[in-house]
């Protein structure tokens, strides 16, 4: 039972891990939040570290704006 659980998981976040995949290589930079909002995430640094460590090359942009505040976005480095 504990296995089938298991599988359902991995299942899950390789899903995740797919659709912001596809939505970095389409050019869109995301902040944690945006990641976690839109692929139901309940870790997005986790979702990203996992395609960082297959082998795909997710950069974080840093930039401040006129208020003084860091925004941090990913985004798929060529």
């Amino acid at each position: 039972m504990t296995l089938l659980i298991d599988n359902e998981r991995n299942t899950m976040a390789q899903a995740k891990a797919t659709r912001l995949l596809a939505a970095l290589n389409d050019g869109a930079e995301l902040t944690a939040k945006q990641i976690a909002s839109r692929f139901n995430s309940g870790n997005p640094y986790e979702l990203v570290r996992t395609l960082r460590n297959e082998g795909f090359n997710i950069a974080l942009h840093t930039s401040v704006n006129s208020k003084r505040q860091a925004r941090r976005k990913y985004f798929m480095q060529a």
